[in-house]
């Protein structure tokens, strides 16, 4: 699966994958569903990163930012 990060005039800050074809090599991926009425995913992934990566990677998954991504649904 592909994620795409982008700031929130969807510029995209980088992309990941957990097939090895993104800028960043993402696993441990798990979507939760809201079980509330409300329309809500909590999304946990593990990015893998070299120490002079790492200010990238805060940029680009900083709290203010998107992840995109499209599921089987």
């Amino acid at each position: 699966m592909e994620y795409y990060f982008s700031d929130r005039k969807s510029n995209i800050l980088g992309v990941g994958s957990t097939d090895g074809k993104g800028e960043w090599r993402i696993d441990n991926d798990i979507e939760k569903q809201s079980v509330d009425n409300r329309p809500a995913v909590e999304l946990s992934l593990d990015i893998h990163f070299t120490n002079d990566q790492e200010q990238a990677v805060n940029e680009m998954a900083k709290a203010t930012n998107f992840i995109m991504y499209q599921d089987e649904e």
